[in-house]
């Protein structure tokens, strides 16, 4: 199963019951979770914050918990490169799933 993330967040309590399924797992805490997300994504960031603090492989951020993006930290060049190398051995794969992630840099970088 591919799941895109624009998908998942444009129609999200399909796109999780859809997850679901395949996995072949019953939705018992689905309606819960639907009822509570603003609880739930409390309790994850505050989860993500601590694992953080406690320097367990990245840097928390001060304020409202944001996404650690590790892409930030690899030497220019590097992803250019893995994006090449996938369009090579795999076009296809390349063309249908993975060309709408290409790498792409800013001129400020």
């Amino acid at each position: 199963m591919l799941v895109y993330y624009e998908e998942l967040i444009a129609n999200e309590q399909g796109g999780i019951l859809d997850v679901l399924r395949f996995m072949n797992i019953t939705p018992a805490y689905f309606q819960d979770y639907m009822d509570h997300k603003e609880e739930y994504k409390r309790r994850v960031f505050e989860s993500y914050r601590k694992q953080h603090e406690k320097d367990c492989g990245g840097k928390s951020s001060i304020g409202e918990p944001k996404p650690i993006f590790y892409s930030l930290d690899v030497r220019p060049g590097l992803l250019e490169l893995i994006d090449e190398y996938i369009i090579k051995i795999e076009p296809d794969l390349w063309e249908r799933y993975l060309k709408r992630f290409a790498t792409v840099r800013s001129l400020y970088d």
